[in-house]
């Protein structure tokens, strides 16, 4: 498929499917098409986008010349909502209503899009002068008119409701009857959340990681279109990948190569002239990689040099995309973590450097004795996890709202000392319903599992010990999947299985599997595969050993 640059035709466009310009005044119905009005506004809370909210937004994406505003219903206005815990975090919804407004635009001319959270009913639709038009459907009219009212309280003009019928469950378009028979009957995302819940954790999962693929795929399709909209390519960064590697003949590192570079050199290991490659040179690989395959075939650029540790590195950790931005892996990435070997406080520290200020040090987390062992981020990359052979683990959170120069700032929340013996690793839950929970584990032959408690006045400590869990050998590595499931590698080269179970004095994690002969020697990181539709009921383990082994383990019934 291409695209044909119709910027210039959109005024045709409009008159062939029925839609006719107003002027800066609100615009009237001549007879023969859609009036467009300057400013339109709807809202909703968009959780989950369907049919409905799609119709909404096409709507109002037509009928707008300049710019269009979306309320999105705020988290704190959707609390008694019907399964609350699978709404869609408010940056999400954003986003996801931004990039659907762009591509229904792409063929026009673009709007001034003002994707906003809505914190009271009315929202900015009874404060804005220069709005013309209001986008509702047949179950939301009692909204329309309660915003009427508030615009005359701030003496402003009423506005003229485009009233959508509303779709229903199986597709019907002609449903009648009040507001509460409507909502009963319609398409909704309370349906959507109800069906989600009945799925169980590890194909909600599957579903959210297919939507998240999704809308990055639009955006990308959202930007490429506006390069050839605008006949110009403005070189995004987000979006621009290589299609292959090239060493210069007299180079000791290798260069990317991108699709249609006009650099003239000679040509390289490859064969190729550097910089002019139209295919990709890298080939599924059925063995390891020889040297020159890694140095030909495969590009691993060196960006920034990080300094600051004294001694060799013990383990490096970057914060996760955020799966609330919409998909979007900028968001991931900014902050790069790091330790190193120590045997006093001065080195037992966490530096981190932050990307968007060049890669300058923005902080330098004290609070450990010994090496630290292991740093894990939290989902939303609010909070950082330390462990250490000192026996304790610390927690440190991201601060921003104390900052008066716009820097980031990370300061110590909690830690305890809760181990006989060093603490090898630790791990945050994966599961979005419950992002807080965590655990530890030992040489003591221990696992803790904590859950923290932000509520205010909640305890004494901002967290709750929820199980110890013992085992034969000393634990080496712990790795959290759907559903709270924990995966515990052990010294001897052994794997457990644990899965969570609800009874009346809470919950408890018991052992549901377990291979004692996963490998030969200590098992040092274990990761879940995050989970696909393509998997089904299925997961995939992988586990990396002292053996110099990594094991990729299919684990049904999970």
């Amino acid at each position: 498929m291409t695209w044909q640059n119709l910027g210039a035709d959109a005024d045709k466009i409009k008159s062939d499917i029925g839609l006719q310009e107003s002027s800066e005044s609100v615009g009237r119905d001549d007879g023969k098409g859609l009036t467009c009005y300057p400013v339109v506004a709807l809202g909703g809370t968009f959780d989950h986008l369907h049919v409905g909210h799609k119709i909404l937004l096409t709507m109002a994406a037509l009928i707008a010349d300049r710019e269009i505003i979306v309320g999105v219903t705020d988290d704190a206005m959707l609390t008694k909502k019907s399964n609350a815990a699978l709404l869609e975090p408010i940056d999400e919804r954003i986003a996801t209503v931004n990039a659907f407004i762009s591509l229904v635009r792409m063929p026009f001319t673009a709007l001034n899009q003002r994707v906003v959270k809505l914190e009271d009913v009315a929202g900015p639709a009874a404060t804005e002068a220069d709005l013309q038009a209001l986008v509702v459907t047949d179950e939301t009219i009692s909204g329309a008119e309660f915003i009427d009212g508030k615009r005359k309280e701030n003496g402003l003009s009423s506005l003229e409701n485009w009233v959508i019928g509303v779709v229903g469950s199986e597709g019907e378009t002609e449903l009648q009857g009040d507001a509460k028979a409507l909502a009963e009957s319609k398409i909704g995302s309370t349906t959507i959340r109800k069906w989600l819940a009945s799925q169980g954790a590890r194909r909600i999962q599957a579903l959210e990681t297919a939507k998240r693929h999704r809308v990055s795929h639009q955006l990308r399709l959202w930007a490429n279109n506006q390069d050839d909209l605008s006949g110009t390519s403005k070189g995004n960064d987000d979006f621009a990948c290589p299609v292959g590697a090239s060493v210069p003949p007299l180079g000791l590192s290798n260069r990317a190569v991108f699709e249609g570079a006009t650099i003239e050199e000679a040509p390289s290991v490859s064969g190729q002239p550097i910089g002019s490659a139209k295919e990709s040179l890298s080939a599924v690989l059925r063995q390891p990689p020889s040297e020159e395959q890694l140095s030909v075939e495969t590009l691993w650029p060196e960006l920034e040099k990080l300094y600051g540790h004294g001694y060799e590195l013990l383990w490096v950790s970057a914060n996760p995309a955020n799966p609330a931005d919409g998909g979007r892996a900028k968001t991931g990435g900014r902050f790069v973590a790091s330790c190193c070997k120590a045997t006093s406080q001065d080195h037992a520290v966490v530096r981190i450097h932050d990307r968007d200020q060049n890669w300058r040090e923005c902080a330098v987390l004290e609070g450990h004795t010994l090496s630290i062992t292991r740093i894990q981020w939290s989902m939303d990359s609010r909070f950082v996890l330390t462990c250490s052979r000192d026996r304790s683990w610390r927690m440190f959170e991201k601060d921003t709202e104390s900052s008066q120069d716009g820097e980031v700032r990370f300061v110590p929340f909690t830690g305890e000392r809760s181990h006989a013996r060093i603490i090898w690793d630790c791990a945050w839950s994966t599961d979005a319903t419950r992002p807080y929970v965590f655990a530890t584990a030992s040489r003591d032959k221990t696992i803790k599992i904590f859950e923290l408690k932000l509520e205010e006045g909640a305890s004494d400590k901002p967290f709750a010990l929820l199980q110890t869990v013992k085992f034969d050998e000393a634990v080496t590595s712990i790795a959290f999947g759907a559903d709270l499931v924990l995966a515990v590698g052990k010294e001897d080269g052994g794997v457990e299985i644990l899965q969570r179970e609800s009874t009346e004095n809470g919950e408890t994690w018991s052992t549901t599997l377990k291979v004692p002969d996963m490998a030969s020697e200590q098992i040092n990181q274990l990761a879940f595969r995050p989970a696909v539709l393509e998997d089904g009921d299925d997961a995939v383990l992988a586990s990396a050993s002292e053996d110099g082994i990594v094991r990729l383990t299919k684990i049904s019934g999970l």
